[in-house]
């Protein structure tokens, strides 16, 4: 039965999404599935050949609402689970955070709703009535399970390379787009303005707000790191800003440090589990380091703290001056000071992410078996062999097409989607998908085609 199913994962971004899909991916061909895996352009065209998918949506903007009702169509089911709106982001405007998040509009469509913790699903349950025991599903994300011991060999190789090249440091992560956008202040305020998903509550007492704010947080963090990185001299700075960061503020205001290093090609996963500690202000790669048993400072030299990314700075020691964090990373360099976690910050991290406990791609398999089983498979249709003929021409023009608006973005208009998702080869899928099955010890074999330049169905041999 499960052959005659195939699961879709798109990636919006490459560099933070695809390893972790790809796990899911793993998995579930194991179980005989057919996955589908790639940019979101690119599974959104390969939908229109399937019959009886599986969608995991990252987003419920109204924009992929033709998209969901040809997933329908098709006897297909849509999960969603948000990379991150799977918990409560930030206390204060969590009612319209939520609210944007999922819009009514596009529920409808939605089968599954996975969120990362029981806390989450409470509050959601509890609070709101679209969400329900029967839609509202624990599950985490597998972004978090790669960071566990279990996984480290998978980033062995890219984190002795980086290690033979930078030695031991310190790692520090930006996470300031709203106020550094990769394309420019204007973009991110027609995004905000003209998204008909967030209410207007949310983006007039949050979204709009926090552009300023953004600024003024990443002034104070290049501030700090022109401080950490003169004050230790002899030891490496490695600087990630965020994957939607222009990173040319970074370099101007940091040039000629000569123990700093501004990088932000790859995913940060090989980058946290070969530092030493992370330094951040409220990004989610903090509580990835936790996985990962990295010490993590949050520096925050301010008061109000509102609009914050709260689990974030709650996982980390926090410093307010730029004099504490030295200290701290004194301790913890000259281990004078273990990072641990108390029972109470245990527990919450518990409720609030079910990875510290159970794995997301054995959750996630084991659901996708459960839905399978209570789905009414629609038969292939028999089809002339004028009809073929047509699906096939349409298969190439759409595939053709999707090449080559990707080359004019990435190489003539150098559009944001380029900036996104850098590309992926069949080699690259073939080699990590190797490293998982040494991870758990399989010997089964899978066949990998390409689709388009960066989608690629992957089926386990017969």
């Amino acid at each position: 039965m499960n052959k005659e199913i195939t699961v879709v994962l798109p990636v919006e971004v490459k560099n933070r999404a695809f390893d972790s899909r790809l796990l899911l991916a793993y998995r579930l061909i194991k179980e005989g599935y057919k996955v589908i895996i790639g940019d979101r352009s690119g599974c959104a065209r390969e939908i229109n050949f399937i019959q009886n998918c599986i969608y995991l949506a990252k987003s419920l903007a109204y924009s992929q609402s033709q998209l969901f009702k040809k997933i329908k169509h098709n006897n297909g089911r849509i999960f969603i689970l948000y990379e991150e709106g799977g918990y409560i982001g930030r206390e204060k405007h969590k009612f319209s955070e939520i609210r944007s998040s999922y819009p009514k509009k596009m529920l409808h469509f939605v089968d599954s709703i996975f969120v990362y913790g029981k806390s989450f699903q409470n509050f959601l349950v509890e609070n709101l009535p679209e969400f329900n025991s029967r839609n509202t599903y624990v599950i985490g994300n597998s972004r978090f399970d790669l960071h566990k011991p279990k996984y480290l060999s998978y980033y062995s190789k890219q984190v002795n390379k980086i290690k033979s090249i930078y030695g031991n440091y310190l790692l520090f992560n930006g996470n300031f787009n709203f106020g550094n956008h990769y394309l420019g202040e204007n973009y991110i305020l027609n995004e905000i303005i003209n998204n008909k998903e967030i209410t207007e509550e949310f983006k007039e007492n949050y979204l709009i707000q926090k552009i300023e704010h953004s600024k003024a947080y990443l002034n104070n963090f290049l501030d700090l790191i022109k401080y950490i990185a003169q004050k230790l001299p002899k030891q490496t700075i490695i600087v990630r800003p965020h994957p939607g960061e222009n990173i040319q503020i970074y370099r101007r205001t940091l040039k000629n440090i000569k123990n700093l290093f501004i990088i932000n090609e790859g995913a940060a996963t090989p980058w946290i589990i070969g530092s030493k500690l992370v330094i951040h202000l409220d990004c989610t790669t903090a509580i990835e380091s936790i996985f990962a048993e990295k010490p993590v400072i949050s520096y925050i030299p301010f008061e109000d703290t509102s609009d914050l990314f709260w689990l974030s700075v709650y996982v980390s020691d926090i410093a307010k001056t730029k004099k504490e964090v030295l200290n701290k990373i004194h301790e913890y360099l000259s281990v004078k000071k273990d990072f641990g976690i108390d029972e109470k910050k245990k527990s919450v991290l518990c409720e609030e992410i079910i990875n510290f406990s159970e794995e997301t791609s054995k959750l996630f398999v084991n659901f996708v078996n459960e839905t399978t089983r209570n789905m009414n498979l629609v038969s292939k249709k028999q089809l002339s062999t004028k009809n073929i003929i047509s699906i096939n021409l349409k298969k190439i023009y759409l595939r053709g097409r999707n090449i080559a608006g990707w080359i004019i973005g990435k190489y003539i208009k150098k559009t944001g989607y380029c900036i996104k998702y850098e590309g992926v080869s069949k080699k690259e899928v073939k080699s990590k998908l190797g490293i998982f099955k040494q991870i758990h010890e399989d010997s089964f074999d899978y066949n990998i085609s390409r689709l388009g330049i960066n989608t690629f169905k992957i089926e386990c041999k017969s």
